[in-house]
């Protein structure tokens, strides 16, 4: 059985050159233009309770998020619809208004459009942007620090609720289940780091955040001690223990937010001017030498699993 890591690894040698690498986004030869695409696939993506709408809007989201996070302003998005036959026409408007609606959050035009027949929904959105500063996976130094630019746990919470899992009351719930079906990204702060020069190295967080810190950890040959764990603001107190937050907290996925690794030497000047200018980011630790991706808790250092969002085994 096959994992979607080792499929790609596979497919990439066959159809890239030595020089491809497994980024969020890529360069595409021309100046700075970065591109990237992502697919959102009915069956595996779209639970019980998620509209079409949501479903348009989150297809835009997951490509986007991929240019944002490498430092690409997104300045067009071109879209394929593989549509089943029981689509009707209301659900097939309210999935293109979802695209459109969240191509105006991001100041994004739409661009060439192809729709087809099939047996299962597809959105595939290819993303164009803008970088003035590309950073890639590469680059993490020991003595680097790390932040993030949004808490997490919401996303995992969300789709609990939609699943069906009794969580009880709480004020966070209808705003958990608004991230996870129509998420937003705080973009303006995350390219103003990336452009002055702050960040070595970047990913965003859509397969989750352990598996995302492994993704930066191990091509760098670093090792990272989580010490400031980002739960989201009244999370832990719906559960009646620390594993449970752990497992939200860096074990759910698709939640859009950048992963930044800020270099060491500017620490000070970052955290300064971030400040200064209202950018909230949430510094979640540190690089070390050494290999892992660890967690600190209770005075505790425990290893993270090497496991995340994963929408298909062959």
């Amino acid at each position: 059985m096959n994992k979607e890591r080792e499929i790609i690894k596979k497919l990439s040698k066959v159809l890239f050159t030595a020089h491809w690498t497994a980024d969020d986004a890529e360069k595409i030869g021309y100046n700075n233009i970065i591109e990237s695409i992502d697919s959102f696939v009915g069956s595996t993506d779209m639970p019980v309770g998620m509209d079409h709408y949501s479903a348009g809007w989150k297809a835009v989201v997951s490509s986007i998020s991929d240019l944002i996070c490498k430092g690409g302003a997104p300045i067009y998005i071109s879209f394929s619809l593989v549509i089943p036959k029981k689509t009707n026409m209301k659900e097939l408007t309210e999935l293109s208004r979802g695209i459109k609606d969240a191509s105006k959050f991001f100041n994004t035009a739409i661009g060439k459009g192809d729709i087809n027949r099939g047996q299962d929904l597809i959105i595939t959105i290819s993303s164009v942007g803008i970088a003035e500063n590309f950073v890639g996976r590469i680059g993490a130094r020991a003595g680097d620090y790390i932040v993030v630019s949004d808490y997490f746990g919401l996303e995992k919470l969300g789709l609990d609720m939609l699943l069906g899992v009794d969580i009880g009351d709480s004020k966070i719930t209808e705003e958990a289940k608004k991230r996870f079906l129509r998420p937003v990204i705080d973009y303006p702060k995350i390219l103003w780091a990336i452009n002055k020069g702050f960040v070595n190295a970047s990913i965003d967080s859509s397969d989750g955040l352990a598996m995302s810190l492994f993704d930066l950890a191990e091509p760098n040959n670093i090792k990272i001690i989580v010490d400031n764990i980002p739960v989201y603001p009244g999370l832990e107190s719906l559960f009646d223990n620390t594993e449970k937050t752990i497992d939200y907290v860096f074990y759910g996925g698709e939640e859009y937010i950048s992963i930044l690794i800020i270099k060491n030497e500017r620490w000070v000047e970052f955290e300064k001017l971030s400040k200064q200018f209202g950018y909230d980011f949430i510094r979640i630790g540190k690089v070390y030498e050494g290999k892992g991706v660890y967690y600190k808790v209770n005075g505790e250092i425990v290893p993270l699993q090497k496991i995340g969002w994963d929408s298909f085994t062959l």
